[in-house]
């Protein structure tokens, strides 16, 4: 039982060590035969571009929403205020 243990173990430790490398050599594959290529950096780079375009017209969309909902807010208060005789002090 104790061999047969150990012998699993080494084989696990082999094929742990097969898939590291299987792995490696995906990434340096893809790494020299795509990144350096010139058209694929442009390409990611126009990707990046359009998201920060899109997140900073959704940031100042947002803002812009909210700036108009404060000032329908301040002056409704204002129009309420003029019309009970607000005095916050009784």
């Amino acid at each position: 039982m104790c061999c047969s243990l150990r012998r699993l173990s080494t084989l696990a430790q082999k094929r742990s060590e097969q898939v590291d490398e299987a792995i490696y050599h995906a990434l340096f594959y893809i790494h020299f035969n795509y990144m350096s290529s010139k058209w694929l950096v442009d390409v990611s780079i126009l990707a990046m571009d359009i998201a920060g375009i899109f997140f900073l017209s959704v940031v100042v969309l947002l803002a812009g929403f909210g700036l108009v909902a404060a000032l329908r807010a301040y002056l409704n208060h204002r129009r309420n205020r003029k019309a009970f005789n607000y005095n916050p002090w009784g």
